[in-house]
């Protein structure tokens, strides 16, 4: 089956409105819009959410300090097109269904965290260049998803659902199930001891998994098809 273009209403969250808070705590934060908010605030946010598992994984990363670009969603978020990251940090505490998740801000920054307390449901997920993602839920991708761009890390607190998973130079990590019906590429759990034996594969060949978007294993290998697919949908 070959992916058409989609005609979709983009849900681009540079459109929402923004406010400014100070010394907020969790329950400060007003639910179903985003919140600019400073580098130390988001910080401050962030030690106040998600599971022991998450928190304790986060902490292992390094988190490249910048001026601005800090937001945070404190509710559910349903959107019928494109879902895109406001800025380079963004946290959403709530689950996430919409037609594509689009993990590249709008200035297409390679830094940066895309950090959702919930679950995702999607038809498209991709992550970006240098962008860490943590789940801190399950993620089911209906149609495509695309991790492991260059620099970049994709962590997945509970299940990993994908008709087509497609990963670059790397790989999800995920600390439930991983089931991956098409694709290119392996997912594998955390603080795993032996990559070949604990890797999980997409159930299909390379070979059948490139036919089903109407293409080749070179031409997916090439590096551009992912991104000019995902282009296709804006």
């Amino acid at each position: 089956m070959h992916w058409k273009s989609i005609n979709t209403q983009t849900r681009n969250l540079s459109q929402l409105k923004n406010l400014t808070y100070t010394n907020m705590e969790l329950q400060d934060i007003a639910k179903g819009e985003f919140v600019e908010v400073t580098k130390q605030e988001f910080e401050k946010v962030m030690k106040q959410v998600g599971s022991e598992a998450f928190q304790k994984q986060y902490d292992r990363f390094f988190h490249p300090s910048r001026k601005n670009g800090y937001y945070i969603h404190i509710g559910d978020i349903s959107s019928d097109g494109m879902l895109q990251a406001l800025g380079c940090y963004v946290l959403v505490v709530g689950n996430i269904k919409a037609k594509f998740v689009n993990v590249c801000d709008p200035i297409k920054s390679e830094s940066g965290e895309f950090i959702v307390i919930g679950n995702i449901e999607c038809d498209y997920f991709t992550n970006w260049f240098g962008k860490t993602v943590f789940i801190d839920g399950n993620l089911k991708v209906n149609k495509v998803a695309s991790v492991g761009h260059d620099d970049s890390a994709t962590q997945i607190f509970k299940d990993l659902q994908a008709e087509f998973y497609h990963s670059r130079n790397g790989w999800a990590d995920v600390a439930g199930k991983a089931s991956l019906k098409y694709g290119l590429g392996y997912t594998l759990p955390f603080e795993y001891e032996d990559a070949e034996e604990e890797a999980t594969e997409p159930q299909h060949s390379e070979e059948e998994s490139a036919a089903f978007l109407g293409t080749t294993v070179e031409e997916i290998e090439d590096g551009d098809f992912m991104i000019e697919l995902f282009a296709k949908i804006n």
